[in-house]
């Protein structure tokens, strides 16, 4: 590693260290809405759970986070409600974890 960032590659030398670092940044100016994309990709089981306390706290703030996951059950018990997309349609919402009922 330290041979990378030597040769100014850290992009490959930080790793998820670096994805904590840029969600800290975004979080310094305090904003009212989140946009996050994936936050759960590429880190382990235990850093998502983190990440998942962290998200809650900030909705109990009232802040309003949009969050796109293909891992919905990290959010059960944190999220206020799920929107369901199929082939990039919106194709219900619901208020827990249980997908809509309908032709698929």
């Amino acid at each position: 590693m330290a041979s990378r960032v030597q040769s100014g590659n850290t992009r490959k030398a930080c790793g998820s260290g670096c994805r904590w670092h840029a969600r800290a940044r975004a979080l310094l100016n305090d904003p009212k809405i989140l946009l996050l994309d994936e936050p759960f990709s590429n880190v382990d089981i235990h850093s998502a759970a983190d990440m998942v306390r962290l998200l809650a706290n900030i909705r109990a703030q009232g802040k309003t986070i949009f969050l796109v996951t293909h891992q919905a059950a990290l959010l059960e018990g944190a999220a206020d409600e799920f929107v369901w997309m199929k082939d990039g349609l919106i194709v219900g919402c619901t208020r827990d974890l249980k997908p809509p009922e309908g032709p698929n």
